[in-house]
């Protein structure tokens, strides 16, 4: 059974594999203990057997949080869930696989990261980019919109990486959409708590099923306190500041710069190969092969608590390179 294009474990028999998962980008803190107290409190008031309300709760949370206007929000579930809503448009690559795309062009890469620029009528990036953990720069992104091009910009990872959001850029351009997720901050992927914020995001949801968001997702969002979850981002920030500090000093892999809370590097072994060697060894990588513009070493790991342990065992195959090309 494949994978989705997100990574993650698998279900078997009806419960999740158990396995060091490197493959999904996450918050590497894991849930903070104020979404377990909400999610405690929403199962003993049983919030599952009501049908959420028009949402507006949640959205005065999300428009609080990123200090905005509400009525500019639209809940989804999930990030991916408002990819469908927003028109094809021009992709600069490698970027995240469901992205919809009308025409893809490169980014440029260096030595050890690749530089994104913002080049046609509709882009649709991520920022931070998924794979590489590179930060589409705030001038590119005003140069963009002041030409009065449309620009929607996936800030999935941003609340939880050193990337600065733009969200707020929504008030002075309405050619721009951001796109946001509470599934990756908040590390609970099971939830599909995402949303849309612009101008113009009256007429997406007007399209959007009414039930998107269950009840226990949007019980948490509505009770979350802003204090608590700006915090954990804070402390998200500092954790990934030391993991990212780190990452210089790696040996016999090509590591490239990252924003995220995750890494992109390249080895001298096939990125499959790799996935398998790795997998009997109780770990799980995404393997980078179906992204365009990267190559067939190409690997991403999360910067999870025991990503060091993970780089140790990438050595160790890398050393036996010759056994995995032929298995």
């Amino acid at each position: 059974m494949p994978r989705s294009s997100h990574g993650g474990a698998r279900w078997v028999q009806g419960r999740p594999e158990e396995l060091s998962d490197f493959s999904v980008n996450l918050n590497p803190l894991g849930p903070p203990g104020f979404v377990e107290e909400i999610l405690e409190e929403a199962m003993k008031l049983k919030v599952y057997r009501y049908y959420p309300d028009q949402y507006e709760a949640a959205k005065e949370r999300v428009a609080e949080i990123y200090g905005i206007d509400p009525g500019y929000i639209a809940l989804t579930n999930g990030a991916s869930e408002a990819l469908y809503y927003i028109p094809k448009g021009e992709v600069p690559e490698p970027n995240f696989g469901e992205l919809p795309r009308s025409r893809s062009y490169y980014a440029m890469e260096t030595s050890n990261e690749f530089l994104y620029y913002l080049r046609g009528d509709t882009v649709i990036t991520s920022n931070p980019v998924n794979p590489t953990g590179s930060e589409v720069s705030t001038r590119e992104i005003l140069a963009h919109l002041e030409s009065g091009k449309r620009l929607f910009l996936d800030e999935s990872f941003v609340d939880l990486s050193l990337a600065r959001s733009h969200i707020k850029l929504i008030e002075d351009f309405p050619n721009l959409m951001v796109i946001g997720s509470f599934t990756k901050s908040l590390s609970v992927p099971g939830l599909r708590i995402g949303f849309v914020a612009g101008k113009g995001v009256r007429s997406f949801e007007k399209r959007m099923p009414p039930w998107r968001v269950n009840s226990l997702a949007y019980f948490l969002l509505s009770n979350l306190s802003v204090k608590e979850y700006r915090a954990h981002m804070d402390k998200t920030r500092d954790y990934l500041r030391e993991a990212i500090s780190g990452l210089r000093s790696l040996d016999r892999l090509k590591v490239y710069k990252t924003r995220a809370p995750f890494v992109l590097l390249e080895t001298p072994v096939d990125s499959e190969a790799m996935k398998r060697r790795l997998l009997k060894e109780g770990y799980l990588i995404r393997s980078c092969k179906d992204f365009k513009g990267l190559r067939r070493g190409h690997i991403r790991i999360s910067l999870r608590p025991g990503f060091d342990l993970l780089v140790n065992k990438l050595r160790e195959v890398i050393e036996e390179t010759g056994e995995v090309k032929g298995s």
